[in-house]
């Protein structure tokens, strides 16, 4: 049963990142965004050599379905999910990739892969990424501006319970999703960010560049537009994400 409505924080990140038109954004964000997306496919090639990567590129081709999305380093494509865990992973293993102290996290390498996959899935071109990237950094920077640091300091890893939501807001941009699909795939992300600092100095922190298992690396987008829903006020009551 689908509640809530689109003033929920949810319900309003939806309603401005669905709607996000690259004439909409100022040049400067423009010029940022494109030079944190050069940053990320040269850390995510040099990455996608590192042992871990090779296992996980293989693992990936292996478990997920086929598809036209890019996994760099390879020549192989494969579907959005398995090519978001791959190069997620591959953009942060080495550590090199774009950090904010906003949250204290390392936004693009979660964001960016999902945005790709997205918008390789559905045919789109360079300017509808541009747009799903723009669209997810904003979500999980407002969302990390709202929890502040105490929740990386408190043992959360921040990249993924944050980076989640970017995840989202962008694969939705990027299928196309309308408002509210897209506040349902901000749901579905919500219930399930996850992430500890416990996984620093082992394979499981780069994994963080995609968030958990199943389909969270595209935060729930999919599963929104497979008809899939959750409860929309997860963001903030008193047993949410942000809880008030």
């Amino acid at each position: 049963m689908e509640q809530g409505s689109p003033m929920t924080l949810a319900g309003k990140a939806a309603a401005w990142s669905s709607a996000l038109t690259l004439e909409q954004v100022p040049a400067e964000v423009l010029h940022v965004a494109k030079r944190c997306i050069t940053d990320l496919v040269g850390v995510t090639i040099a990455g996608s050599r590192d042992p871990l990567c090779v296992k996980t590129s293989g693992y990936a081709l292996e478990t997920h379905a086929p598809g036209a999305c890019t996994i760099f380093g390879q020549l192989d494509t494969i579907g959005p999910v398995g090519a978001a865990l791959a190069n997620g992973t591959a953009g942060h293993v080495l550590d090199f990739d774009d950090t904010s102290y906003t949250g204290i996290m390392h936004g693009s390498t979660v964001i960016f892969p999902a945005a790709l996959a997205a918008v390789e899935h559905v045919g789109g071109d360079g300017k509808r990424l541009l747009e799903a990237f723009i669209a997810g950094s904003e979500v999980t920077y407002a969302i990390a501006m709202l929890c502040a640091t105490g929740h990386y300091f408190k043992g959360w890893w921040s990249t993924a319970t944050f980076g989640v939501f970017g995840a989202a807001a962008a694969a939705a941009r990027g299928l196309g999703l309308d408002a509210r699909q897209t506040q349902m795939a901000l749901a579905i992300a919500g219930v399930q960010a996850s992430g500890l600092k416990a996984a620093f100095g082992t394979d499981a922190k780069p994994l963080h560049g995609w968030p958990g298992g199943g389909d969270r690396r595209r935060g729930g987008a999919s599963g929104r537009r497979a008809g899939l829903s959750a409860p929309p006020t997860c963001w903030r009551t008193a047993e949410a994400f942000w809880p008030c």
